[in-house]
């Protein structure tokens, strides 16, 4: 598994994005925009150069003793490991370092790649879901505009037979 350093305010603004419930007022378009724009800024997080996993700047672990020792150490000790004594090659940590940036550089491309599918799906999902979400509004207003009509005849209809009443009583 690697270790990528992320941008938690941006992860927690795509989230809430993600999670919209409809509160804020926002047409499709701007739900859509919004979706591409937080997908861009997490493909250029994603795409930021990352350190190899287990490789400092200026750090090996030695091969005997497992300890770590900075580049600075093994230089003042001659190419040994100050902790054993044992010689430390750098040609070694050099094969490890460039493995673990091939590692995490193949990591990176695939994340851009399951990125760049999730970001498709998910704009689609977004606009079925707006798209749902803006016919139930209007589903909703035109409800109520009914209810309302409905109300207006059962007044009407409510005068209609106290007037048919008066003129009964009148007739009587």
């Amino acid at each position: 598994m690697s270790k990528v350093l992320v941008d938690r305010e941006l992860l927690e603004r795509t989230a809430a994005h993600l999670e919209w419930d409809g509160s804020e007022p926002m047409t499709t378009i701007q739900f859509a925009q919004k979706c591409d724009g937080l997908a861009g800024e997490l493909r250029r997080s994603i795409a930021q150069p990352a350190e190899a996993e287990g490789i400092g700047h200026d750090t090996i672990v030695c091969w005997n003793c497992k300890e770590n020792v900075t580049l600075e150490a093994r230089d003042d000790e001659e190419g040994f490991c100050p902790h054993c004594m044992c010689e430390l090659d750098l040609s070694d940590y050099l094969i490890n370092a460039n493995a673990a940036l091939s590692a995490v550089t193949a990591e990176r491309d695939r994340l851009l790649v399951d990125l760049e599918r999730a970001h498709r799906a998910t704009n689609s999902e977004c606009m079925d879901w707006a798209r749902e979400y803006e016919r139930r509004k209007e589903v909703q207003a035109e409800r109520d505009q009914l209810r309302a009509e409905l109300e207006m005849l059962r007044d009407n209809n409510r005068k209609a037979a106290i007037s048919d009443a008066a003129m009964a009583a009148k007739e009587a």
